[in-house]
């Protein structure tokens, strides 16, 4: 839809929708591009407080993909009718959490808007600045490259199980933990290490994501099944049908695969469809720097941060694909 619209154009947009990234970019007369991007949630947790907290991570998540420095947000809420103290006590416990997660990246909330509905969402508009020569870019990995995941999938299907009554405590704890593992650091550190594309994986799922990498016709992607680290419970969740609402819609992305001997049952196809909440970055980064990155990361807190594939010349793929498919593989 966006593609058949014909927005006026500016010449202080650098960065828009051709092609569209993570954040949007705006030229000022200073150096830095102020960055924008904005997220809505609905609630997964009955924690208000911990809801707030898990949506600022998420939409901050753009700016770090973007290498830029967060600088200040507005909300986006809508509370559930109720009675006036309900939805007082409900909004403030939500901002509370939000504001806690903003304060630490230095993000300042400005104002936003409210609203009421039948459920709960909040979500935010989030402005930040980078560096002209420091913006990193998600669609220009360099072939021969490897792919780093910094987090572990299966937030979709592990909050889909929540929902039926059929997910583990342990479960859930394990997941709202990694959700509010912030990407800040990894991006610093994929920065340091010379990553050429970076995004951070939400509602498209791994597969979506990858495949906005890998927009080049002349790059191929590959994906060691074996090696996606999954959260507790992921699997067998997924395995059992419990997907969410949007993992269907990402099956789209099936198009794109090329299948090698024994990956069509691997129980890791389906989570590379499986949509994530607060997800961590992937990133491309040479191959004999990445040991090295991945000691940093897992330095750092993100202990499951792992190479995952690689990005190949569409000429060097073993039957000759090309337009960007993504060939899946259990060898390491």
């Amino acid at each position: 839809i966006m593609s058949q619209l014909t927005p006026i154009p500016t010449d202080s947009i650098r960065i828009g929708l051709v092609p569209p990234d993570d954040c949007s970019g705006l030229e000022s007369s200073s150096n830095p591009v102020l960055c924008q991007s904005v997220d809505v949630l609905r609630s997964l947790v009955d924690d208000p407080f911990l809801q707030g907290k898990i949506a600022a991570e998420h939409a901050l998540s753009d700016l770090f993909a973007m290498n830029a420095r967060p600088h200040s947000a507005q909300a986006i809420v809508s509370i559930p009718f109720a009675d006036e103290l309900v939805v007082k006590n409900d909004l403030q416990q939500l901002m509370a959490g939000a504001v806690e997660a903003l304060n630490k990246h230095g993000c300042t909330l400005i104002g936003g808007h409210t609203s009421e509905s039948a459920e709960l969402s909040v979500g935010f508009c989030v402005n930040g600045f980078a560096d002209r020569s420091a913006i990193a870019r998600k669609s220009k990995p360099n072939s021969g490259e490897v792919l780093i995941l910094t987090k572990p999938l299966g937030t979709g299907t592990l909050f889909a199980a929540h929902n039926q009554l059929e997910a583990k405590g342990a479960w859930i704890d394990r997941a709202i933990k990694s959700m509010l593992l912030s990407n800040s650091s990894a991006a610093k550190i994929f920065a340091a290490f010379g990553a050429s594309a970076i995004t951070d994986v939400t509602g498209f799922g791994l597969i979506g994501h990858l495949r906005e990498m890998i927009s080049s016709p002349a790059l191929n992607a590959e994906i060691h099944l074996t090696k996606l680290p999954a959260l507790d419970g992921a699997i067998e969740c997924i395995s059992r049908g419990l997907v969410s609402s949007l993992h269907s819609e990402n099956r789209k992305y099936q198009r794109l695969l090329q299948y090698r001997q024994g990956t069509a049952e691997h129980p890791g196809v389906e989570l590379i469809f499986d949509p994530q909440t607060s997800g961590g970055l992937i990133a491309t980064v040479a191959k004999d720097r990445a040991q090295q990155c991945i000691r940093a990361l897992r330095e750092s807190g993100y202990g499951e941060a792992q190479v995952v594939g690689r990005v190949f010349a569409s000429v060097d793929s073993t039957d000759g694909c090309r337009d960007g498919k993504i060939d899946l593989t259990l060898t390491p």
